[in-house]
């Protein structure tokens, strides 16, 4: 991850698989210089690095993200199969993406409530 001035800081945590959905865990580390900070996960079946035009879905949080967790639940097309996910945020001084990408794969109907990410 390059940090400049002023952005925001992001991480990636993990991933929780349950019965229907995953959860998906980041933390604005920092909101940078600018607390107006709009955050989101990106996620797929390839990592598209920092390129939002290259992912296949996007969650965007509602308002200002407030430093601390984020998690949001996204709804895999297909069990077993490989999914990646980055935090995204940005302010008026620019945007940073959580490096590296994480991964996981949704065992909905074999294992409910545990933690699956792979980085």
């Amino acid at each position: 991850m390059s940090y400049r001035y002023g952005t925001p800081v992001v991480s990636n945590l993990n991933a929780v698989s349950e019965t229907s959905f995953m959860t998906l865990n980041g933390s604005l580390v920092s909101a940078g210089l600018d607390a107006n900070v709009s955050a989101a996960v990106f996620w797929g079946a390839n990592d598209a690095g920092e390129y939002m035009s290259g992912w296949t879905h996007t969650n965007w949080f509602p308002g200002a993200a407030a430093e601390g967790p984020l998690s949001t639940n996204v709804t895999p097309d297909r069990i077993g199969k490989l999914y990646y996910f980055r935090f995204f945020a940005s302010n008026s001084f620019g945007q940073s993406w959580a490096d590296p990408a994480h991964s996981f794969i949704w065992w909905a109907d074999i294992r409910t409530g545990s933690v699956f990410s792979t980085w």
